[in-house]
């Protein structure tokens, strides 16, 4: 763990190019590729930052559907409770 300054860190995911960028508390962001490409807020980051998302486009769960999430399901459309309130994009980062 490398520290940025008193409050940030980065971290190297090991065995993996995947760097995780946060507080002591809580990871915030996650650089999956490992080169500044493809970074995303984790969900602690969404919860401390409601705004941080600029489309402000958030997808609500049917109950349940998160259990199989945890597994390492993929998500579809039947497990999200607001599809058609929601214009999603190939590639758009939304907030669930």
């Amino acid at each position: 763990m490398k520290t940025l300054n008193e409050d940030l860190f980065k971290s190297k995911v090991a065995k993996s190019k995947t760097r995780i960028y946060g507080t002591k508390e809580n990871p915030l962001f996650v650089d999956a590729s490992g080169k500044n490409k493809d970074i995303f807020p984790t969900l602690y980051c969404v919860m401390m930052y409601p705004d941080i998302l600029t489309n402000n486009k958030r997808i609500v769960l049917k109950e349940g559907v998160e259990r199989f999430l945890f597994k390492g399901s993929h998500l579809m459309w039947p497990g999200i409770n607001n599809p058609n309130d929601i214009d999603v994009q190939v590639d758009e980062m939304v907030a669930i």
